[in-house]
């Protein structure tokens, strides 16, 4: 059931980040995080309330729907690369942090692995704003 959900997400993250280029090759006007953010929203489902705790960083929540929206937006933006591990180069980005902590707190998560991709995601961002809890919210 839960690679069925996993799958099922990836289809339909193929095809809407599709839709996405295509659109955005017309109009010449990249995909912004806050389109990608509804976007996630409505494919995964999850309740407004969670992805905005996600979004503020706020892991607290038991959700496996939060999760998966972890995992469409980690996929979709460029935090994860294609084996859902954290691109720490991406997330010095604009910010002042110490970017050898933020490479040394991304090694450490990014051992982290479940049998769910959506709960391996949750788990590394769980692990790194705890290593990194001064990380800007996007």
């Amino acid at each position: 059931m839960v690679k069925f959900q996993t799958m099922t997400i990836k289809i339909i993250f193929i095809l809407g980040f599709t839709s996405i280029l295509i659109v955005s090759s017309q109009s010449q006007a990249p995909p912004m995080l806050e389109n990608h953010f509804e976007w996630c929203i409505n494919v995964t489902k999850v309740d407004r309330t969670i992805a905005l705790k996600a979004r503020r960083h706020d892991l607290t929540f038991n959700d496996h729907k939060g999760n998966c929206f972890l995992y469409c937006i980690c996929s979709g933006v460029g935090f994860c690369d294609k084996d859902l591990k954290l691109v720490t180069k991406f997330l010095e980005q604009g910010t002042d942090i110490d970017k050898e902590k933020i490479r040394n707190a991304g090694e450490k998560c990014n051992q982290i692995s479940t049998e769910d991709e959506c709960d391996t995601v949750f788990e590394r961002f769980k692990c790194f704003f705890d290593h990194v809890p001064e990380t800007p919210v996007h």
